[in-house]
């Protein structure tokens, strides 16, 4: 049985490369006046009733409302000592490790729309790709990371990892091997030469189930160069969702590239709530 990805699924498989584009107080006093004492006379007093002191009711201390501390939300990245970044999404349960030689950049909703602005224009072909993409939520992407060293940014191409989290009750159940057939098929439609085959799918060091597709396409980038850009995504399941890990780089460094990404990979934690 063939699976037809959503619409969400096709614009975001279909924008992999896209991201490698660009680049009082206040005080009263009160005055006491004396009067003259009258003179006395020999009126009798009376002697005043004793006055009753009202006994005083105890009263309760009340008990302090414990308020619960809220647990934490939104993607953190913590850098660490050996200069490696280590990245929680509290909103989708995972953690992993990004390598030291990676810069995360984070982007405003402007930056995006930029962005899809100069892709549209310089791949006519993709322009409603390009539109479909601005009606997504804004959250789906989670992490976009550049690589720090020039040598792998080519003719206006920058090698880049994103991080996208999809909701999909079908594909954040099936078996990974599924997921990834379905993603496969549904790159080729879109014009892509799909790299794998088969079935592969790995775990992480603490167990966490991995597929992963490779894939290439020829695009042009914001200066006007071609590139053959060469993909390969992690994918994983986690709180309902569908995770993945992205590496894009001009094809002659994927070989170079992607024993980073599976280091990533095998860092992979999936977090209960």
């Amino acid at each position: 049985m063939k699976y037809h990805l959503n619409k969400a699924y096709v614009v975001v498989i279909a924008f992999i490369f896209v991201f490698a584009t660009l680049a009082c107080n206040a005080s009263s006093v009160t005055n006491l006046f004396a009067t003259p004492t009258p003179t006395p006379t020999n009126t009798p007093t009376i002697t005043p009733s004793p006055t009753i002191t009202p006994t005083s009711t105890p009263t309760e201390t009340p008990v302090p409302t414990l308020t619960p501390t809220p647990l934490p939300t939104g993607l953190i990245t913590e850098k660490q000592s050996d200069d490696t970044v280590f990245l929680t999404d509290y909103d989708n349960q995972y953690s992993f490790i990004l390598p030291a030689n990676w810069t995360v950049i984070p982007l405003s909703g402007k930056d995006m729309e930029k962005m899809l602005d100069v892709f549209a224009d310089k791949n006519p072909s993709m322009k409603d790709a390009a539109d479909a993409f601005r009606d997504l939520d804004p959250n789906i992407i989670r992490v976009i990371a550049l690589n720090n060293d020039a040598k792998y940014f080519v003719n206006g191409f920058a090698t880049n990892m994103t991080v996208t989290v999809l909701e999909d009750k079908m594909l954040s159940a099936m078996p990974l091997a599924f997921v990834t057939g379905a993603i496969e098929e549904s790159m080729k439609q879109s014009g892509y030469k799909v790299i794998t085959n088969d079935v592969n799918i790995v775990e992480s060091a603490s167990g966490v189930e991995i597929g992963m597709v490779e894939a290439e396409n020829s695009i042009t980038t914001a200066t006007g160069g071609k590139v053959t850009a060469r993909t390969r995504l992690l994918l994983f399941q986690s709180d309902g969702k569908l995770v993945m890990i992205n590496l894009t780089c001009p094809k002659q460094f994927m070989a170079e590239l992607s024993p980073e990404l599976d280091k990533i990979g095998q860092s992979v934690e999936v977090n209960k709530p």
